[in-house]
């Protein structure tokens, strides 16, 4: 079978096959490691709405510390 019309996995497998033994482990670590970072970078991702959720609830208290009033500021005026 031509590398045009097999698929991008199938073309991964076959290579795969070719390999020794000793180097799957790697292959296979390289593989979960993809897998956890894609999933981990997903903005729906548990962690990520948590972030947003805390952001969202804090939103006037960042505005407030990020932005002094005039009666607050020394250095209102400039």
């Amino acid at each position: 079978m031509s590398l045009e019309l097999m698929t991008l996995k199938e073309q991964i497998i076959q290579e795969l096959d070719q390999m020794p033994e000793s180097q799957l482990e790697a292959v296979l670590k390289l593989v979960r490691s993809l897998n956890v970072q894609q999933n981990t970078d997903q903005p729906d991702s548990k962690v990520w709405q948590a972030y947003l959720a805390s952001e969202q609830e804090r939103e006037e208290v960042y505005r407030r510390i990020s932005l002094p009033s005039c009666d607050e500021s020394p250095v209102c005026g400039w």
